[in-house]
Formats: C-alpha cells, structure tokens, sequence
C-alpha cells in the first residue's frame, strides 16, 4: 500500500511498470518454491495477485484504479499455473472461496470508470477466466465444471446489466460477449457425453444469446450468438460424417435428428435478430442470415445423399441434389430479391453439370446413368429458363414504368 501512494503521479508510466513487473517477480519467485501443505499452499500466489490489485483499487492513484488493478490479475495467471494441477485434494468450499473472492476483485476493477482504460475490452474477455481457472480446476467432474461455469455466466450477465443501466454500450456488448462464451462452454462441459442432447442445448442457448442481443448497440454480442449456434452445426455435420458408408436412412437418424435442430436453431435465432434494432441485426442483415442457414441446409443435404444406399445410387442422388439445390436457390434468390443467392444457385447447378459429366460415368447401372444426365439437363434447362425469364421482364417493367 505504501508503493502504491508514493507513485501519486498518473504520467508517470515508470512507476506503473515497476508496481506490476514487482508483482510479477515476487509471483514467479514464489510459483518456484514448493507447494506448501498449509490450506492456502495452492493458492498462495492466486491470492497475492489478488491482494494487490484490491490494495490497488482501495488505495492506489486514483486515474490507476482501472488499469492497475487489472494489470496484477494479470499477473495473478502464474497463480493458477501453480493451482491447477495442486488443487484437487482440497476442498471444493475451499477452492471456490478463493475463486469467488478473486472473482469479486476482477468485476470491481472491470466495472470502475476511469477518463483513461486501454486494454478494457481485451481484459473483460480474459481476466474472468483467471478466477474460473481455480473453480474449474477443482471441480472434478463433468457436472460439476458445468455449474462452475454457470456461475461464472451468471457473473458475466449481472456485469452486462450493470453496464447496461449505466449507459455503455460497448463494455455492455462485451460482457454479454464473455456472457454468450462461457454459456457455450457450460453446456458442453454438461452435455458433451451426449451428441443429441449437446447440439439441443446449444441450439437452445444460442437462441437465448440472440434473444439478449437483438437490441444491443454493440456488434459485439453477434460473436456470442455465432459461437453456440456454429458450435451445434459443427456437432451435427461431425455427427452425420461419422456414420456408417451405405448402411443407413436418409433424414431418419439421430444425427439427422441433430442437423434439424441445429437448423432450427439457426433459422429461430436470425429471425430473432432480425425482429431487434441493435448492431447485430444490423451486421448479420437479412442476406447473411438467409445465406447461412441455406449454406447449413444444403450442406446437411449433402451428407445426407453421399453415402446413402449403395455407391451408384448415391452418385445419382448426390448429383440430382445438388442440380435441384441450385435451381432452387436462383428461384429463392429472385422471390427474396438476393443476388448473391442467385448467383451462389447458378454456380451449384453448373457445379452438379460437372460433376456429373466427371463422375457419374462411375455410375455402374445404365439406367441410374441416364437418370443422371437427364436430372441435371432438366435443372439446367430451368436454370436457363429462369434467368432468360428474368431478362425479358426487365425491358418490360421499364416500359411500364416509362
């Protein structure tokens, strides 16, 4: 405490320096020695860092009461090095005790406003994970670590109410960035055993991060939302990709089960933004959202026809899906008045041309050949027909309009 008043100087970045390199050498020298046995062996260091960034907030220079504090918790990450592995013969109460009092330190030194704060964001992302660390690392168990982590999301969401009402938009945004991260990694820490039950629950949480964010000022939240949302999709093509070549129902297993969810989750989520006035809508428009839950659909699709039945049939299938996926999305591309959607359709259906002129010649049934080659000339023909369509109704709304 002494130090910190007798650098009353704020221009004076020195000083700063010396108070956190200090810390930082008496915490490396300290995470040298042994572990004692000692109730506080483990957390030892942990708790110095903390101490000093709450002296530093108590009674530090007061343009520091930001910076400063955060600065040691920084440092405090040796700490957690040495408590890592020395914790799990403690006692959980103890742990979380630690754990929570370094907790309480970071959200005060992350909600005090000063004129000067560089690094703000950056520190609200990782300084909560320094007191998570300890809890996480005691916890044990799979359940366990899911209510370590929920807990810690619920810190993250008190935070962004505080900075919510104050106003700020932008440390609002990012606590409910940490809020969204930290969800997603409850749920998996609860449902990873699980593939069905893990793509529901993030679905589900994504939905509920879209449902905080539509009104945001702060882009920021979108991450929080793309993150659950992405995380399940990425499950669900994981799950269709490991089943067995040829030997199952296409649409009618668990993981065809996971995929629609994943859909659903997706499409209730962008359809959330959309009903907000916040950045999120705004960055994620009507284009984008549209364009990833087709790109998902179509993709699911795919898995669904690669290896379905038996080799032949599955060329056959594959390559007819993808002609009528392109089709189909030119078609939706001019009733939702989306360019990039028309073009994205063209380029697939010329796509399932190529392919069918390279691959299906594999294809060991005639018929399945045939059936081939004419699927993808019938999606051509009406791909072209489309567009020549479109061609001819441009001179004529300008006509009309003349």
């Amino acid at each position: 405490a002494g130090a910190l008043r007798a650098a009353r100087n704020p221009e004076w970045m020195r000083a700063f320096a010396v108070l956190v390199l200090g810390v930082l050498a008496y915490s490396l020298a300290a995470a040298a020695l042994p572990v004692s046995a000692a109730w506080y062996g483990p957390y030892l260091v942990a708790l110095f860092g903390a101490a000093c960034a709450a002296a530093a907030l108590l009674f530090g220079e007061p343009e520091w009461r930001s910076e400063l504090p955060r600065a040691y918790l920084g440092v405090t990450v040796v700490g957690v090095m040495v408590a890592w592995d020395a914790v799990h013969d403690r006692p959980l109460p103890l742990s979380m005790l630690v754990a929570l009092g370094i907790a309480a330190v970071t959200y005060a030194s992350l909600l005090a406003r000063q004129r000067r704060a560089r690094h703000w964001t950056a520190s609200a992302v990782l300084l909560p994970l320094v007191s998570l660390g300890i809890a996480y690392a005691s916890a044990g168990s799979g359940e366990r670590e899911a209510a370590v982590l929920a807990l810690w999301t619920a810190f993250a969401l008190a935070a962004w109410r505080v900075e919510r009402a104050e106003p700020d938009d932008h440390r609002a945004g990012t606590h409910l960035l940490v809020t969204g991260m930290l969800g997603s990694l409850a749920v998996t820490a609860w449902l990873w055993g699980t593939p069905f039950g893990f793509v529901t629950g993030l679905a589900l949480w994504g939905v509920a991060m879209a449902t905080l964010s539509r009104n945001e000022a702060s882009a920021l939240p979108l991450a929080g939302v793309c993150l659950p949302l992405g995380a399940a999709a990425i499950s669900a093509v994981d799950q269709l990709a490991s089943r067995s070549a040829y030997s199952y129902t296409p649409f009618l297993t668990r993981s065809s089960a996971s995929a629609f969810v994943a859909a659903v989750g997706i499409g209730i989520g962008a359809e959330i933004l959309a009903m907000g006035d916040g950045a999120p809508g705004r960055v994620a428009d009507r284009p984008v959202r549209l364009g990833v839950l087709i790109g998902f659909v179509i993709l699911w699709g795919r898995m669904e026809m690669a290896q379905a039945y038996n080799r032949d049939l599955a060329s056959f299938l594959l390559t007819s899906y993808y002609a009528a996926c392109g089709v189909g999305s030119i078609i939706a591309g001019r009733k939702l008045g989306i360019g990039r959607l028309r073009v994205g359709g063209l380029i697939l259906a010329l796509y399932a041309a190529v392919k069918a002129v390279v691959e299906v010649t594999d294809i060991g049934s005639i018929l399945l050949r045939v059936g081939s080659y004419a699927a993808v000339g019938v999606f051509l023909l009406g791909a072209g027909y489309l567009y020549r369509e479109e061609r001819n109704a441009a001179p004529a709304e300008v006509g009309s309009s003349a």
